[in-house]
């Protein structure tokens, strides 16, 4: 954490965000979550299962003491949890991605300054600390999957803590060189060390959306040439 963005600020900011996710879930009817979303192949059926099966997965691991010897599900095993979950009934869904998203919040109240290392889904390594600004990622980035850049409304410092945090997340494949430089003052280098720089601009949530997704706002600007390079991941 920053001294711009603070622990208990960011726990402060998944509580406000699961409360505006929910509210835009807890509208949906049994068909409308067959919907497709951003995220190709997921419906938002798939959304909220993911962000349930995320939240106690995140509980598991917080919950031992040596939470780097915890062995995660396997891709394989994620997948197949994932779209069981997403067979579950709507009001199922949305009673499970409250009650977790409670669960998850309670456990990451008291994570504090913890330093150890955690091993998240994909190898991703952070410190016990890290664990709700990820969460608090899962949440922003998913609802923007539901309704767009309508979900794009984080504060200043917690979206550029988030893109400094996105930055950092393991891709399945790497990228040409680029200059991720935000309105806000946030900037960092990525991608091969190798070849002519771009520079991407636009603000930090959009450059999130852009990193995560692939997607371009309107408010971004200098990704013409690298749509077909980002990958996607969940």
């Amino acid at each position: 954490m920053t001294e711009a963005v603070t622990f208990t600020g960011v726990i402060d900011s998944i509580r406000e965000h699961t409360a505006h996710l929910l509210g835009t879930t807890i509208s949906y009817d049994e068909d409308d979550w067959a919907e497709p979303t951003a995220l190709a192949g997921w419906t938002r059926s798939h959304i909220a299962a993911h962000l349930v099966e995320e939240a106690l997965n995140m509980i598991e691991v917080l919950r031992h003491d040596d939470a780097s010897a915890h062995a995660l599900p396997s891709a394989e095993d994620r997948q197949r949890a994932l779209e069981r979950r997403a067979l579950d009934a709507g009001i199922e869904l949305q009673i499970e991605l409250d009650e977790t998203s409670g669960q998850l919040q309670d456990v990451l109240a008291v994570v504090g300054d913890d330093e150890l290392a955690v091993t998240l889904s994909g190898g991703w390594e952070i410190q016990g600390r890290e664990v709700p600004l990820v969460r608090l990622r899962e949440v922003v980035v998913h609802h923007f999957d539901l309704i767009g850049e309508a979900a794009l409304d984080v504060d200043d410092d917690m979206a550029q803590a988030l893109l400094a945090l996105e930055v950092r997340r393991p891709r399945s494949e790497e990228l040409p060189p680029v200059l991720l430089v935000a309105d806000e003052g946030f900037s960092a280098r990525i991608g091969d060390e190798d070849g002519e720089t771009t520079t991407v601009l636009g603000p930090a949530n959009d450059l999130l959306i852009w990193l995560a997704r692939g997607i371009t706002t309107s408010n971004v600007s200098g990704t013409a040439d690298l749509e077909a390079d980002i990958s996607h991941p969940s």
